[in-house]
């Protein structure tokens, strides 16, 4: 017995675990010595702590946490900062058996807060995609849980999870259609499904959700438009591509909300040029909305240059107006957007053209701070009175 006294717990574990006879000698001593060692030394609970965080945190052991509750130690509460500690790390491992048990033991001192804690826990869970945590912690059908292991299940990619909680979200919204529509629920899912990159998981939603499994004709064309323009916003082609080949209609039909398709493409960070070209090669008639998102290219950014100059390349008119009676350079000048400018000048766009009153020179000459911007349109305008002037007699 001198000779454990030096052990550390940890140690003295290990030389418990590997041999029956030591184990029947050393084990009771075992949580003994740690309990009586916190006792003598009540400031520093190392040796409770590290038993507990070994039964509980690594390796889920019921019963060694029932022996250590045997020896009179008392663990912290799930509603103190370490007991709540203690059960998530729980559910982060997988450990059902002592979720359940942690659970149950406090039931009546959770009260109301079992079930804030549960949804906490149950998010957890689905980011580790513990399917039997999660069916342990769901409620019967409860909506708000569900929706919580979609919402996780979709940002962390695990389709297995999708594919179980998904059907069950469409019964509970149908079973209360008057709560949500269930397009609303998809069109959001499958929006944070291509944020994320799930590819896989925005194939199950839209082959699995109304645009697959609709009959109404105009429906389908609204749901299909719909999903293009999400993933055209997005910028992830083998999606557009996915639903060009199974029915969606990205004809050059004003969305019911207002939404143009090139425009949402426009948005894109990633790649809008190619998102465009292939939506135009499969929808020529798509080259209605070049204008629109001309205008919107030149008014979202410098970093949509590359866009400005995609769609000038087309052969568009770089002066004409939007609905509000803007032009590409209007927007262009107002925002300080060099190359957008230059490409736009070059293109041939007229800097005199007014609007309420004002032109784009107006809107480069008003702030100091777009020197650049009358730099280009000084140097252009220049270039007019010189060509007026060789062509007067």
């Amino acid at each position: 017995m001198l000779f454990v006294k030096f052990q550390t717990p940890r140690d003295l574990n290990s030389l418990v675990r590997t041999n029956g006879t030591i184990y029947e000698i050393l084990n009771t001593y075992l949580y003994r010595s740690i309990i009586q060692n916190d006792e003598k030394n009540r400031k520093n609970w190392r040796g409770r702590k590290w038993l507990v965080n070994w039964a509980i945190v690594c390796a889920g052991r019921v019963p060694t946490l029932l022996k250590v509750l045997g020896e009179g130690v008392k663990i912290p509460s799930l509603t103190s900062a370490h007991g709540y500690y203690y059960v998530r790390r729980a559910v982060f491992q997988g450990h059902i058996d002592m979720v359940q048990f942690l659970l149950e033991r406090e039931r009546e001192v959770l009260g109301y807060q079992a079930y804030g804690y549960k949804k906490t826990l149950l998010s957890i869970a689905s980011k580790q995609g513990h399917i039997n945590i999660i069916l342990m912690l769901m409620e019967g059908s409860d909506r708000s849980m569900v929706e919580i292991v979609l919402k996780e299940a979709v940002l962390c990619g695990r389709l297995p999870l999708v594919e179980y909680a998904w059907p069950l979200l469409r019964e509970l919204i149908v079973a209360n259609p008057g709560e949500t529509r269930i397009e609303v629920v998809e069109d959001l899912l499958f929006t944070k499904a291509l944020e994320y990159g799930q590819c896989a998981i925005a194939e199950y939603l839209v082959r699995n959700g109304s645009f697959f499994h609709v009959d109404d004709r105009e429906v389908k064309r609204v749901r299909g438009l719909n999903l293009l323009l999400i993933a055209a916003k997005q910028g992830n082609r083998e999606i557009i591509r996915f639903l060009l080949d199974n029915g969606a209609d990205p004809s050059p039909d004003i969305h019911p909300n207002g939404l143009i398709l090139l425009v949402n493409a426009v948005h894109n960070q990633k790649e809008p040029v190619v998102i465009m070209q292939l939506l135009l090669d499969r929808c020529p008639t798509l080259s209605q909305q070049l204008p629109d998102a001309l205008v919107e290219a030149a008014r979202i950014g410098p970093e949509s240059t590359q866009v400005v100059d995609f769609i000038l390349s087309t052969g568009i008119d770089p002066n004409w107006r939007d609905s509000f009676g803007h032009t590409a350079l209007e927007y262009a000048c107002l925002n300080n957007y060099v190359s957008s400018v230059e490409s736009l000048l070059t293109a041939g766009a007229d800097p005199s053209l007014q609007h309420d009153g004002r032109t784009p020179i107006d809107f480069a000459t008003e702030q100091p701070v777009q020197g650049v911007i009358r730099q280009y349109m000084s140097f252009w305008d220049d270039s007019r009175d010189l060509e007026r002037t060789a062509l007067e007699p």
